[in-house]
């Protein structure tokens, strides 16, 4: 009976969370200076490699801040593939990179062997790595789903419940 108390949440808990549907990435760079970005990426691939379907964020670059609004189709600039590859060493990006876009301009991150670059249409039109501003720090991480939240509390909720009455209860007779 109490390892039915256990199994039972638990059972719960994998039957609301079932598969992923899509990825979060967040993202973050800069070149130690004027350009600098963070934001998420957005896909719906559930494994390496992921291709990018949207991008959020705001990015600076050489001193103009300006939302991100949205990806740039594959090959639509400096040779993009849109492919983000997590974990990926010694880059998780490939030199074509990921292209986004703002109000006004493109911009594609790319990783030039060894380090990460950032290009932007409006002064780079053929998108060449290099030129471009050098980026001294890009990293990527994978935001939880929800679904992965939800297994985690009804798990420690399940626990909290087997413990509270696995308690035996003492009388004095």
């Amino acid at each position: 009976m109490r390892s039915a108390k256990l199994i039972a949440p638990l059972a719960f808990a994998l039957l609301i969370a079932g598969q992923a549907s899509a990825a979060v990435f967040d993202f973050s760079y800069t070149d130690g200076a004027n350009t600098f970005g963070s934001g998420q990426f957005f896909t719906n691939d559930l494994s390496s490699p992921f291709l990018i379907t949207n991008v959020t964020g705001s990015e600076t670059y050489q001193g103009v801040t300006e939302a991100i609004i949205g990806v740039g189709a594959v090959g639509s600039y400096a040779n993009n593939d849109n492919l983000l590859f997590v974990p990926g060493a010694p880059g998780s990006l490939t030199l074509g990179g990921i292209t986004f876009t703002t109000a006004t301009d493109t911009f594609n991150i790319g990783f030039v062997n060894p380090f990460y670059a950032i290009v932007q249409q409006s002064t780079d039109p053929a998108g060449t790595f290099p030129p471009g501003v050098a980026l001294a720090n890009f990293s990527v991480t994978a935001v939880p789903e929800p679904a992965t939240w939800a297994m985690l509390l009804l798990g420690f909720a399940g626990l909290g419940f087997a413990l509270r009455h696995s308690r035996r209860k003492v009388s004095f007779g």
